[in-house]
């Protein structure tokens, strides 16, 4: 009788690495970039009552080594009813038959993963000697941002930027408890033009509507990963212009990522401009960090190869230690 593994929260925490999540990022990227996946542009429903956002992604892996689809979905309200304000599912499919084989909580593979993309993207990207790191936003997404960037550079000094002050402590608490890797140097400020001149790595990773930094106060050589959501518009266009961008979908920024649509549409910077994705990097057809005065720019809002290749081997972890709790499915 078929079956379906359901994987819990604490399943795929006790599963995934830091170390694996990055180096799976860096597989999903290549496998966009190389034509070796079939993924549509996510599907995005909005609601005024309640307040919420809701996105639909599929992806396949051709030559039938799997798919899958993830939901996802911010409902505003949550945080007030004592909830989770992020829920999130991954359904994987069995890549021969199409028969469902797993389903995992998604809300902390999607963080992790994100966070992981994060610091891929510095891994690949930033300066060798970064050790400052200013982070804009104090959410679910930017915490596994700054842990997975702290395993790919010596990070001494970090800065927070948040709107809402407890929301900031709690961040400050939580990091500095977490150990490991991140910096016990880490602390909140209000001076985002200080935070940005200082930085050699600026994490944005917020859902603001407008820009959360000045472009114009960036040094030579920083590196930017923006992983705000799809409804937000995080980075100015002078950010954009002043900095070499790849991106983890061109197709999905060029049409859903408002920091880069928008500057091309007010004349900022021309279409030409934004042409690489993070995958040609990974696979040696665009260059690393090509100088030390050179910005870069990492701009993802999140695609659905990152999780079928981040859950598939969760899956494939599950199966082997045992994890998990099977269900007759027929």
């Amino acid at each position: 009788m078929p079956q379906i593994r359901i994987l819990s929260r604490e399943d795929v925490r006790a599963i995934l690495t830091w170390d694996d999540a990055i180096r799976l990022q860096g597989d999903a990227f290549a496998m966009l970039s190389s034509g070796r996946t079939l993924m549509p542009v996510k599907t995005l429903l909005q609601t005024d009552r309640p307040k919420a956002h809701m996105l639909f992604m599929p992806a396949l892996i051709k030559d039938a080594q799997g798919f899958g689809v993830k939901y996802v979905a911010d409902f505003h309200d949550n945080l007030a009813r004592g909830l989770p304000h992020l829920m999130a599912a991954i359904l994987l499919m069995d890549g021969e038959t199409g028969g469902p084989v797993a389903l995992l909580e998604g809300a902390y593979l999607t963080d992790v993963r994100t966070g992981a993309s994060a610091g891929l993207s510095a891994q690949l990207l930033a300066r060798e000697d970064a050790r400052v790191v200013s982070v804009f936003g104090a959410g679910g997404t930017a915490g596994p941002s700054l842990e997975a960037v702290c395993q790919v550079r010596n990070i001494e000094q970090v800065w927070v930027v948040g709107r809402s002050e407890s929301r900031l402590q709690r961040f400050l608490e939580a990091m500095r408890a977490r150990g490991g890797r991140v910096p016990r140097q880490i602390e909140a400020t209000a001076d985002r033009r200080m935070a940005t001149q200082a930085a050699d790595i600026i994490i944005a990773a917020t859902n603001s509507p407008e820009p959360v930094f000045d472009g114009h106060d960036m040094r030579p050589g920083t590196h930017i990963s923006s992983v705000g959501n799809v409804t937000g518009r995080e980075l100015d266009a002078e950010t954009i212009r002043r900095s070499r961008v790849l991106m983890d979908s061109r197709e999905g920024c060029l049409k859903q990522a408002r920091d880069i649509y928008l500057p091309i549409q007010e004349g900022a910077v021309p279409a030409t401009h934004l042409q690489d994705e993070l995958g040609q990097v990974v696979l040696g057809e665009r260059p690393r960090r090509r100088n030390r005065e050179e910005i870069t720019l990492f701009k993802s809002l999140g695609i659905a190869i990152q999780d079928l290749v981040t859950g598939l081997h969760v899956l494939r972890e599950a199966e082997r230690l045992g994890k998990g709790t099977l269900v007759d499915f027929a």
